[in-house]
């Protein structure tokens, strides 16, 4: 494969009728809703080219990103196929992220034309709700894969056109920060198919408030809140949107220590936690003196914590700087809560999670115990920046019960120093011997970005299917500081 940079003309997504009913949006590398991260090259040595086109290529095992996000013409259901044309050696291993309306899925393709079955033609990935507009789409991750190259050719997106799409709604913005006190004030634009303009007649809400039209404007308070808005057409389809407001109070709170105890016969609801993505790991809550997430089922790793996927977060609002000190937290078998969890090849964690404090925005840091593939028993740290990472642990079989006490301080400028140590069992803290994640604290990755409050809780997670079921545990969830 030749090395070297070039730009590509813009080409224009293809819509063609497969039928009378069928549709397809066409997104091919270089094209207009195409975006990239990293180097990316011609692969001009490349066979099987889409309607002319080789695709790109970069390196394997880097950090490039290649997005094909088109401009959804209404909110409907879309079957989302990726193509690649053939060269060899490509990746086995490389992560597709499809996001849309209902959050996101990770698939992990075969890309060596060698021993690809899908090379040169259409590789299905399942059908996924997509909202009018530019929604989402899918990217392809150099992350992870192995072998020598990874590519990206295009993909299509196969639909059924509606006799009345719903209007398209476009707020100004979609997140604000402001402080406390402050006038938020807001425009938006609304236009349909049939009806034409319907900026009119757009619909707001927050805090209590209501109002009709192009503009709204409300006071912020000392948290944070969502503005709602929506629309609807003479036909009654309807389209939302909202816009996050991030709210710096002018007095911050009291120092003050908040400390989360687990103490139950039974499964519980977990008291005083902010929880995102229930639905993904619903058997969480206290048992038996501990946090417990019993993980039964990961088809399409709908519990994974990886990028741009997350999985469900239990966590409590805090301000920098904080310290936060979970206890005891790892993964054991279902129904055996003392016993180590090992599998080999099997990526099961339980850890502590920071995280942005817009559930949306994908930044944040976790440090997690569990099994990560070949390593058993160990420590996985990483931080997460605009849906990029890349994870490190403490080695293999550091930890013989499969358990460890976790320390996260987070600074004034919201850099992060970890600690771990054996459980410290004797409820004294005097007793406890901080280690540094690694000798230095530091996680690996480029520091995420946070407002002045982050999320920090609890989170339980796999990544496939090895492993399942089991428990993911923690004794106590402690933060100190604002």
């Amino acid at each position: 494969m030749k090395y070297f940079s070039c730009t590509f003309a813009l080409i224009a997504f293809v819509a063609q009728i497969h039928s009378a009913t069928a549709a397809e949006i066409v997104v091919q590398a270089g094209g207009t809703g195409t975006a990239q991260t990293g180097s990316w090259s011609s692969a001009t040595d490349a066979t099987m080219p889409y309607n002319g086109n080789l695709g790109v290529y970069t390196q394997a095992g880097n950090t490039a990103t290649y997005t094909f996000a088109p401009t959804f013409p209404q909110t409907t259901t879309y079957a989302v196929e990726v193509y690649n044309s053939c060269y060899s050696p490509r990746s086995h291993i490389v992560t597709h992220v499809i996001n849309h309306a209902g959050g996101s899925a990770t698939h992990i393709i075969e890309q060596d034309c060698a021993v690809d079955p899908y090379r040169g033609q259409w590789r299905p990935l399942g059908s996924y709700t997509f909202n009018a507009g530019n929604t989402g789409g899918l990217t392809i991750y150099s992350a992870g894969s192995n072998n020598s190259y990874v590519g990206a050719t295009a993909v299509r997106f196969i639909y059924t056109p509606s006799s009345n799409p719903p209007p398209t709604i476009t707020p100004s913005t979609t997140s604000m920060n402001v402080n406390e006190g402050q006038v938020v004030a807001l425009s938006a634009t609304a236009n349909d198919v049939q009806d034409g303009n319907l900026t009119s007649a757009i619909q707001w809400q927050a805090l209590g408030q209501t109002g009709t039209g192009p503009t709204f404007s409300v006071t912020a308070g000392a948290v944070n809140f969502v503005v709602t808005l929506s629309v609807t057409d003479s036909q009654g389809a309807s389209s939302t949107a909202s816009v996050t407001v991030n709210v710096t109070p002018n007095t911050p709170p009291p120092t003050q220590s908040r400390f989360f105890g687990f103490d139950c016969e039974n499964l519980e609801a977990l008291i005083g936690f902010t929880t995102n993505n229930a639905s993904a790991l619903p058997n969480v809550g206290k048992r038996c003196g501990r946090y417990t997430a019993e993980l039964l089922n990961n088809d399409n790793d709908v519990t994974l914590h990886y990028n741009t996927s997350q999985g469900r977060f239990d966590g409590v609002l805090a301000t920098f700087p904080f310290t936060a000190i979970v206890r005891n937290v790892g993964v054991a078998p279902l129904g055996q809560p003392d016993v180590a969890h090992e599998v080999q090849y099997a990526y099961n964690f339980a850890g502590i999670q920071i995280h942005n404090s817009d559930f949306n925005n994908l930044n944040s840091a976790h440090v997690v115990v569990g099994m990560r593939s070949g390593t058993t028993t160990t420590i996985e740290g990483k931080l997460t920046r605009d849906g990029v990472s890349t994870p490190t642990d403490i080695g293999q079989n550091q930890l013989p019960k499969g358990r460890a006490d976790i320390r996260v301080v987070g600074a004034t400028n919201g850099t992060l120093t970890v600690y771990w140590q054996q459980p410290n069992l004797t409820g004294n803290s005097n007793n406890d011997n901080w280690i540094p994640y690694n000798g230095t604290g530091n996680l690996p990755g480029e520091l995420p970005v946070w407002g002045q409050s982050v999320y920090i809780g609890l989170i339980t997670y796999a990544a496939g299917t090895s492993g399942v079921p089991f428990m993911g545990l923690a004794d106590s969830l402690e933060i100190i500081g604002q």
